[in-house]
């Protein structure tokens, strides 16, 4: 708020600075009501600007137009205040990656620690950074939003997989950082990751789609 007068509206306290006499002055009044409207729309529009100035306190319009403009696209199901963490996240994290760094961005999602590790995942001793979360006791969890965050942080030549951890199963997901990510439901024993093949053109190259997607068989 931009300030409290101690009056419920612009009219109470306009009146309340005239003499007694005014008040009671049927054409008085109607004046300091238009003006007294005016100056509450005057005021909750300066609110209303300030609010919108700061991320935890923007409305809804604020921040799709704030999504618009970074690109960001939002999960359907997500809250109003997911998409504000959301976009809280984009703003942090900047500059040399780490292990430390990368659970500290990841952590709101669940509201648990992950395991990160960097090893050799495949016959060709490619390092896969692999990223282990735990569901945690969060409401909702966008594995959209993850995935379109690592992808922005991450160096683009990194392949990195993310398993969230269910109780029941869980969901691997897969790529290096300028591709889209393939969902897989697998058992709570995710498979070698090695035995999955890959389309690959007549130099061996890894084939992707049109949207970026790494091409499985």
């Amino acid at each position: 708020m931009l300030y409290s007068s101690g009056f419920s509206t612009s009219y109470e306290e306009l009146i309340s600075r005239y003499p007694l006499f005014y008040r009671d002055v049927l054409e008085m009044r109607a004046i300091l009501e238009a003006e007294g409207r005016a100056l509450d729309s005057a005021v909750n529009n300066i609110n209303l600007v300030l609010d919108n100035a700061f991320l935890f306190t923007a409305d809804e319009s604020a921040i799709a137009r704030l999504e618009a403009f970074l690109r960001i696209n939002p999960d359907d199901n997500a809250t109003l205040e997911e998409r504000r963490n959301a976009l809280w996240l984009y703003y942090t994290g900047f500059g040399k990656m780490s292990a430390s760094k990368l659970k500290e961005l990841l952590f709101p999602y669940t509201g648990e620690d992950c395991s990160i590790s960097f090893s050799a995942a495949d016959e060709a001793r490619n390092n896969l950074l692999r990223i282990v979360m735990p569901r945690g006791t969060t409401e909702r969890l966008s594995e959209l939003d993850i995935m379109s965050l690592l992808a922005r942080r991450l160096p683009a030549h990194i392949w990195y997989g993310v398993e969230v951890v269910y109780s029941e199963k869980s969901n691997l997901f897969f790529g290096v950082a300028t591709t889209y990510i393939n969902e897989m439901i697998l058992p709570s024993e995710p498979e070698d990751i090695s035995a999955i093949a890959y389309f690959v053109d007549e130099l061996g190259d890894v084939l992707i789609d049109e949207l970026g997607a790494i091409l499985i068989d």
